[in-house]
């Protein structure tokens, strides 16, 4: 009885982890009027057994290796923002994350803000997104 428990148990908390890496792309949202004003994606996640300050470091790894410059981190106030210019223009979208206390682990929320006239497929922008996201969780 006592390996069936177990093994269940086991089952139960593999099959929850999917959920857990999904809770990014589940709780995306876009506001603003496509091509006519800014656009702000947002999304967050709650990483289990990690500290805010160690998620904030994570989050800003993952960016500096992928381009983004990060402008600052105030760790005591749990935020991160960094500036992306990627079409080469001058016109900068910027990424605020804030990293908070959530029970045992830390909630990350992350805005990602378009000028008005910029866009970026859905798909492309949700697999970043959350991958940066995610990244908190390492």
């Amino acid at each position: 009885m006592l390996k069936y428990l177990a093994g269940a148990a086991a089952l139960a908390l593999f099959a929850a982890s999917p959920a857990a890496a999904q809770s990014c792309a589940q709780n995306l949202k876009t506001s603003g009027v496509p091509l006519l004003t800014g656009l702000t994606y947002s999304t967050w996640a709650v990483f289990p057994k990690v500290a805010p300050a160690k998620a904030l470091d994570n989050v800003g790894r993952t960016l500096s290796a992928e381009g983004i410059d990060v402008v600052s981190v105030d760790k005591r106030a749990g935020v991160l923002i960094a500036d992306q210019d990627s079409a080469n223009n001058g016109r900068l979208q910027t990424i605020r994350v804030t990293a908070r206390k959530a029970g045992g682990g830390t909630r990350i929320d992350l805005q990602f803000h378009v000028q008005a006239g910029q866009i970026a497929t859905q798909d492309a922008l949700r697999s970043h997104i959350c991958r940066v996201v995610n990244a908190a969780g390492r």
